[in-house]
């Protein structure tokens, strides 16, 4: 007797539960639901194309002496999206501009027209990191370029990635 009871009890409750959940009269059959309209975010690819460290002398004093103060860092890029340059040096007092500049640009020529930056950073102010930015950047080869227009020597690290 007493497990009938337990079990009515049961079937009394998860009624009562149902019938808050549906108004009398009313059920689910018939009724479809409607897919969101909203379109899942891709999700981005990281590719580290190149790394390394750097030491460029002092960069101040004309254009021979930037020159001298300048790394070319050659790279591919074997998909089209976002290269994403990240430079730390060591010295605040330092400004450390960074570019990227097409296949084949020497150092000699940053700055003097010959190739012209495809995408390029030169912080004002006090920093120790810079950061390019080349959105929707075509497959292909590209320079990556690191100049020290400070007035001390200059030692630092850099990272360049694709991101798809």
């Amino acid at each position: 007797m007493k497990r009938l009871r337990a079990g009515s009890a049961l079937v009394g409750f998860l009624g009562v539960v149902l019938g808050a959940t549906l108004p009398s009269g009313c059920s689910n059959e018939g009724t479809t639901q409607t897919p969101s309209s909203e379109t899942p975010s891709p999700v981005l690819t990281t590719t580290l194309l190149v790394q390394g460290d750097f030491d460029l002398p002092a960069g101040q004093g004309g254009t021979n002496q930037l020159v001298r103060a300048s790394k070319a860092v050659s790279f591919t890029s074997d998909a089209p999206g976002d290269l994403q340059a990240q430079v730390d040096w060591t010295h605040t007092s330092n400004t450390i501009a960074v570019g990227f500049y097409p296949a084949g640009c020497k150092k000699q020529q940053f700055g003097v027209g010959a190739c012209k930056p495809l995408a390029y950073r030169h912080p004002p102010g006090t920093y120790n990191e810079n950061v390019a930015n080349f959105a929707s950047a075509p497959a292909g080869q590209y320079v990556l370029g690191i100049q020290n227009h400070g007035a001390k020597a200059e030692s630092g690290a850099y990272h360049v990635v694709l991101v798809h």
